[in-house]
């Protein structure tokens, strides 16, 4: 399992800080987070509770699965850790849509 090293989220914190949200997390329809823990991480860290989302509608659990493991994923920088992040880490966080618009 690829989780984030606390130099990697104290490092998202201190981007957010200085440019704000340029990248949403993606949560599917139940609010369970997809892609950007390191986002909800520094969201916390700095004490935000309202972080911009992207919902992925209609997503079968395969297709969120094969978003999370996708190589060509930019967003995607991580480093194995001996403990998982929990599936449900956004759970604190009340979540703002970004766009109103359906991602996929």
């Amino acid at each position: 399992m690829l989780a984030l090293i606390d130099e990697q989220v104290a490092q998202i914190a201190a981007s957010i800080r200085e440019w704000g949200w340029t990248v949403p997390v993606l949560v599917d329809e139940d609010g369970t987070l997809i892609a950007g823990h390191g986002r909800v991480l520094a969201a916390q860290r700095l004490g935000v509770t309202d972080v911009p989302t992207m919902v992925a509608r209609g997503w079968s659990d395969a297709r969120k699965r094969a978003y999370v493991i996708d190589p060509r994923r930019r967003d995607a920088v991580a480093v194995p850790l001996p403990a998982p992040l929990p599936a449900r880490l956004a759970s604190s966080v009340r979540h703002s849509d970004c766009s109103g618009s359906q991602a996929g």
